[in-house]
């Protein structure tokens, strides 16, 4: 989930076509789709309740609700995807991660956004990443960039 800001070092192309520079899109969750953080929190919070209702202690319970706001970590960090023709530079707090269009399995287009489908980095992470960046009002924008730089690699199903 990835909201349309732009940082001011790095204004916005609103045609792609123009320049291979990298575009920004940030994403952070409470902010762009508000209720999905609510219900995220929620869950995290009843799972603190119920921990509480078996066993009445306050360390379990507090250990349970770090435990599921810790699996839920993508929800509350922003993420800074950074799309450019080497690939979609990722970062999540303070760790920067590139994914080369090599990478890059499949592109789905959504309302709002569009989904990734990024392949295993190694043979020790063996499971398949999806990232959903979310554009709001710039989602033709990503569109087309993503179109424009995946072309260039082999890998990507459209």
């Amino acid at each position: 989930m990835v909201s349309s800001k732009s940082t001011p070092e790095r204004p916005i192309v609103e045609d792609p076509e123009a320049d291979w520079a990298e575009h920004e899109f940030i994403c952070w969750t409470p902010r762009d789709e508000p209720l999905f953080a609510l219900a995220t929190g929620l869950a995290c919070m009843g799972a603190g309740v119920a921990v509480w209702l078996s066993t009445h202690r306050v360390d379990g319970t507090l250990l349970a609700l770090l435990a599921t706001l810790l699996a839920t970590y993508r929800v509350w960090l922003p993420a800074v995807y950074r799309i450019g023709p080497l690939g979609i530079r990722l970062r999540l707090f303070r760790h920067w991660m590139l994914i080369p269009w090599a990478l890059v399995l499949r592109i789905d287009h959504r309302p709002g956004g569009v989904l990734l489908e990024i392949a295993p980095s190694s043979r020790l992470v063996t499971a398949r990443q999806i990232h959903y960046v979310h554009a709001g009002s710039r989602t033709t924008i990503l569109r087309n960039l993503l179109d424009r730089f995946a072309r260039h690699a082999p890998s990507v199903e459209r």
